[in-house]
């Protein structure tokens, strides 16, 4: 049915996704061997992912490597970039970083976007490489170019926090923005900052918060936050306490621990909720275990001044040690050596 090896390749293909009713991946694999065996350079590349993935055939590294290698031997794109990764991190051959960097180099050169990332990330750490930024930077651009949002959004921060020698605010808003135009939500948030503190762009609460409602309408907690704090207090829209406690609790509900702790005063204070000093204690213990700092401060300051034993012991409950020492450490400033030991030995406990 098949006698040439494009022929064998496609057929294999067909087999190995299902395409006309009928998927075998076993049966797939002989059909890449058949043609991989005459020289057909995707047909060996596509065995080399069998092999590496263990779909049709056993798992086998030397295999893998065997076959990315004859196939990269023959410019194939796909198989310099499998081939790379393999001399990168020992599998299926010795571990060679300058190799790997050479792979990465010819699969980039064909404008392989995973590779031309891989070989900018090489450059920024000096892997198998002498480090350079500039080149780094390069090649990141050359990656993201591709489109791909995720990437983008990654080297948006890269230029926001220096990584490439110096800040850059102005290239960090150009990448966030392409990002966020194709609905990223981790480039939404940052491009909301950014307008937010006049970082790149000219400083804008509106457009921050334009920006951060579209993340947050992606469940971005961070985003959900930042809308709670501008609602509050009432930059780029309208002052609302009932929709600053909206965006807070949902923020919080996602495991965000700022947002736990400004729930928390939001119900210590009553602000967009009906008061409850119980409901305000568990969101600030909350926050309190998942490390955020003020939120112990205020558990310690509240409970240590307290008369009520079982506040002090509620208090303290928390599988928290640094809350629990911190909260020891207070209670023996006010002389209560029974309640400080207790704290210090739960936090012990826990090492």
């Amino acid at each position: 049915i098949a006698d040439t090896p494009d022929a064998q390749v496609a057929l294999g293909y067909c087999i190995f996704h299902g395409i006309g009713g009928h998927e075998d991946e076993a049966e797939a694999a002989e059909w890449y061997r058949k043609a991989a065996d005459q020289g057909h350079a995707d047909a060996q590349y596509r065995l080399g992912e069998c092999y590496d993935n263990g779909q049709g055939v056993e798992e086998n590294d030397a295999e893998t490597a065997e076959w990315y290698q004859k196939a990269a031997d023959q410019g194939h794109a796909g198989a310099q970039y499998r081939l790379a990764l393999c001399y990168d991190i020992g599998r299926g051959v010795e571990e060679d970083r300058a190799k790997a960097v050479d792979w990465y180099r010819k699969a980039a050169d064909q404008g392989r976007a995973d590779a031309q990332k891989d070989l900018g990330k090489c450059y920024d750490h000096g892997r198998g490489v002498e480090q350079d930024r500039d080149k780094a930077a390069y090649w990141c651009e050359k990656a993201a170019a591709h489109g791909n949002a995720h990437d983008q959004c990654a080297l948006g921060l890269r230029y926001q926090k220096g990584r490439f020698g110096k800040q850059n605010h102005a290239k960090a808003v150009d990448w966030f923005r392409r990002a966020a135009d194709q609905g990223h939500g981790g480039a939404q948030y940052n491009l909301g900052l950014c307008h937010a503190n006049g970082q790149g762009v000219e400083q804008g609460h509106d457009k921050a918060v334009d920006w951060f409602r579209k993340a947050a309408s992606q469940e971005h907690a961070g985003a959900q936050y930042m809308l709670s704090k501008c609602y509050y207090d009432g930059r780029g829209v309208e002052q609302d306490y009932d929709q600053a406690f909206h965006w807070v609790w949902v923020a919080a509900d996602q495991g965000h621990v700022e947002a736990k702790y400004n729930l928390g005063k939001c119900y210590y204070t009553g602000e967009g909720v009906k008061q409850d000093e119980v409901e305000a204690f568990r969101w600030f213990r909350e926050a309190a275990d998942g490390g955020y700092g003020p939120a112990a401060q205020i558990i310690v300051k509240k409970a240590a001044s307290s008369s009520s034993s079982r506040l002090k012991f509620e208090a303290a409950d928390p599988e928290c040690p640094d809350t629990q020492c911190s909260f020891g450490k207070c209670l023996e400033e006010l002389s209560n050596h029974k309640f400080a030991s207790s704290s210090f030995r739960k936090a012990a406990n826990q090492g």
